[in-house]
């Protein structure tokens, strides 16, 4: 059989198989606005029952709330840091939070806020964008409270011991062949956790069980790292601190490009 034919009829055989599972495949239910229902399918390629219809949120945002929530993590006094706010989650913040402060993709790695402005900061596939990603920790547990929580997610290979970073990938292209999109710059292994306290966080991992997922239409195995800075500060930490230019505790956290405060859906 030539090949176009036999292209065509692969090409046939997915699209039968594909499209009765567009709309989703059973009812799930959204931890972020409490749709049940079935989810749509989002991505490429194509992951089912992804997508709520009511909200939009997606696999990730769905399981931050799940771990906010098991963690009583929010309180309706809390000034929160959200870099690169997505709907659902910002939706799901601002109902519980009130208005949180946003910042862009690329300032985790400095800053123009007060030492200790915010008791919550978000970090949601934040540090893989990141130059330097021990700096940009290193900068969010400076602006976090004593005893501040920092919520973080990462594209995660959890197979893999150490983080996969490499010097010589420098084009668009070649990052997106290396790390899986065109402005991410390493894909993190299991010392994800190793590199957050080493900062001076202590770390809870949060995974969703088997029955949560399918209940919350999750990706088994995800990952929600949320990271505490402690109370006391170390001396040398405080040393550093008073040394510094204190900042204008009103100053903008970052800025936003038009468009950008609640960006685009991705993974």
């Amino acid at each position: 059989m030539p090949r176009p034919i036999r292209t065509a009829g692969v090409l046939s055989l997915y699209v039968l198989q594909v499209l009765p599972r567009v709309t989703g495949t059973r009812p799930r239910e959204c931890t972020c606005c409490g749709y049940v229902g079935r989810f749509g399918m989002y991505g490429h390629p194509p992951r089912y029952d992804a997508r709520c219809p009511e909200c939009g949120s997606l696999e990730r945002q769905r399981l931050i709330v799940l771990a906010m929530e098991r963690a009583r993590l929010l309180r309706a006094d809390d000034r929160v840091l959200y870099f690169t706010p997505e709907r659902p989650l910002a939706n799901y913040l601002r109902a519980r939070v009130g208005p949180f402060e946003p910042a862009g993709l690329r300032d985790s790695e400095q800053l123009e806020a007060q030492d200790g402005a915010f008791n919550v900061v978000v970090a949601s596939n934040i540090l893989e964008h990141a130059d330097d990603d021990r700096r940009a920790l290193a900068e969010l547990k400076r602006v976090l409270s004593p005893g501040g929580r920092l919520i973080i997610t990462v594209p995660l290979v959890q197979g893999w011991e150490s983080t996969y970073e490499n010097p010589s990938v420098r084009t668009e292209e070649e990052r997106a062949h290396h790390f899986g999109e065109r402005n991410h710059l390493r894909f993190y292994g299991r010392d994800v956790g190793d590199r957050i306290r080493d900062a001076g966080f202590t770390v809870d991992e949060h995974i969703a069980t088997g029955e949560e997922s399918v209940r919350y239409g999750l990706i088994r195995g995800d990952h929600v790292f949320i990271a505490r800075k402690p109370l006391r500060q170390p001396k040398s930490d405080a040393a550093e601190s008073s040394g510094r230019t204190t900042r204008n505790p009103r100053a903008k956290v970052g800025v936003l490009t038009t468009g950008q405060g609640l960006r685009a859906q991705r993974r």
